[in-house]
């Protein structure tokens, strides 16, 4: 994140060393001694007032109490924007500061966010500290991506995937940035957390930042702790988006409308919830259920989750305020492909014209194929990428729609659907989707497929994902972007 976007406000190196000592004056203290001192003293106050000397930065609240904690451990949960990751920087070179010769350690989710992000603000910090004439880094080296210091000790730059590497060394401080975008944060924060272990530091100490996926990983495990009665070792806090003034006109405004309202208690208010059982526990059947009747006047679309043994296909149809309401399904087991393919055909004439776009898992190429030429009048979308195929992010599209942070509902199912009794229907899947539980018998946020309700959920993702969300990706028979195409051109 670049200090424009979500960095404080800047004061005036005149303004914050205005009573900074003359070299002639008997006051006056090397730098090295200078840096001795307040690390033997642990003065926080006065590492960071260099960094604001230096930098103009000026803590927001929730950053100021983040810099004040002595704890161990410190976790500083905010939504998108709210500074973690400039305040997270900050802290480290602090850490540095007071910590002569002693090395440390800076953990993003990827290299390229270590590259575009934390080394950036790293780099800016240090350039402004040897401006001021406090020099803390001797130089850089890009192949190691390692930060040599002028009194010894170092600064390693490392991503999620690169922790095991860091096995073995001894650190006085380590920060993680983003910390629950790891599939295993719990493991990230327990590998770095046992390497603070340098005798001659003049503090230990691990920081985390991150914007919460509920009550899991890091969090979690922060929460547990101060259960035990260890708040003094253990600090959290959290902050909002809204807390950073700096933000653009707008920015809020424009997450409220792609928020659903849990997504939005986590991403931009930084609360730290509780995982229901369901998946998609906004869903209740007093709110999601209308009496519908198809339309010829209006679009529909068919939605594919295929295969042999448990295949699921669901209509549905679009009217022109955009909501979305699902008519009819069909969910028969051990069905042969050739039979499930003549029925898809029977049902879409009987509507009298094809759908407008058709949606299917982009790994079953061969029914991929057989929709564009059976359907050439439709838009047929394929996941064109593993993100766009991530259960995660298809959950978070559907309870957008189902749950939206502003306005009604956008979709909903029809009153002949709730009364199929097929255990494998959208009604069913609404209300048994659920969560896997880990070995301790505790959610987790993987859907547990239970090869019943889970092939709904997957057909209705790919449509909301390809179609109803804010970046609907289509191609058409023959276009440039039909693979199809481009393999009977390669062929000739």
């Amino acid at each position: 994140m670049s200090p424009s976007m979500s960095g404080p406000s800047r004061a005036t190196r005149d303004d914050m060393t205005a009573n900074r000592a003359s070299p002639l004056d008997e006051r006056s203290i090397s730098w090295s001694d200078y840096r001795e001192e307040i690390g033997k003293k642990q003065d926080r106050l006065a590492a960071m007032q260099l960094i604001s000397a230096a930098t103009g930065y000026v803590p927001l609240p929730h950053q100021a109490r983040f810099h004040a904690s002595t704890s161990r451990h410190k976790l500083l949960c905010g939504g998108v924007g709210s500074g973690k990751t400039i305040a997270s920087v900050a802290e480290s070179v602090a850490m540095a500061i007071l910590n002569p010769g002693a090395n440390i350690a800076l953990v993003s989710p990827t290299f390229d966010s270590v590259v575009n992000i934390l080394l950036p603000e790293w780099q800016r910090i240090c350039d402004a500290l040897a401006q001021m004439g406090c020099p803390l880094q001797k130089n850089y080296v890009k192949s190691m991506a390692k930060s040599n210091m002028i009194s010894g000790g170092y600064a390693l730059f490392r991503s999620f995937d690169r922790v095991d590497n860091l096995r073995g060394l001894t650190l006085a401080s380590c920060s993680i940035d983003e910390s629950e975008v790891s599939r295993h944060p719990d493991y990230v924060f327990n590998t770095l957390n046992a390497r603070l272990r340098a005798t001659d530091a003049n503090i230990l100490q691990m920081h985390v930042t991150t914007t919460p996926k509920g009550l899991r990983g890091v969090p979690l495990m922060f929460h547990e702790r101060r259960q035990l009665g260890k708040q003094d070792d253990w600090w959290t806090g959290r902050a909002t988006s809204m807390t950073n003034h700096h933000l653009p006109d707008g920015f809020i405004d424009a997450l409220k409308a792609g928020y659903s309202k849990r997504a939005f208690a986590q991403e931009v208010e930084g609360k730290l919830l509780r995982p229901s059982n369901t998946v998609f526990g906004e869903w209740n059947r007093n709110t999601h259920v209308r009496p519908w009747k198809y339309d010829s006047s209006l679009p529909y679309d068919l939605a594919c989750d295929w295969g042999f043994a448990n295949p699921y296909f669901c209509w549905i149809q679009r009217l022109p305020d955009g909501t979305a309401i699902i008519f009819d399904e069909y969910c028969e087991n051990e069905v042969p492909v050739e039979f499930q393919k003549r029925e898809i055909i029977k049902r879409c004439r009987e509507l009298g014209k094809d759908p407008e776009n058709i949606a299917g898992d982009r790994a079953v190429k061969n029914m991929n194929a057989w929709a564009v030429h059976a359907f050439p009048r439709s838009y047929f979308h394929r996941m064109r990428s593993t993100e766009e195929q991530d259960v995660m992010n298809g959950i978070e599209v559907v309870r957008n729609l189902i749950d939206p942070f502003e306005g009604p509902p956008r979709l909903y199912i029809s009153t002949n659907i709730m009364e199929n009794q097929n255990p494998r229907g959208m009604r069913n899947m609404f209300e048994s989707y659920r969560w896997k539980l880990n070995r301790e018998g505790l959610l987790t946020d993987v859907p547990y497929k239970c090869n019943i309700v889970d092939h709904a959920a997957d057909a209705l993702r790919y449509m909301c994902v390809a179609v109803y969300s804010d970046k609907p990706k289509a191609f058409v028979l023959g276009s440039r972007d039909d693979i199809f195409a481009k393999k009977r051109r390669s062929r000739r």
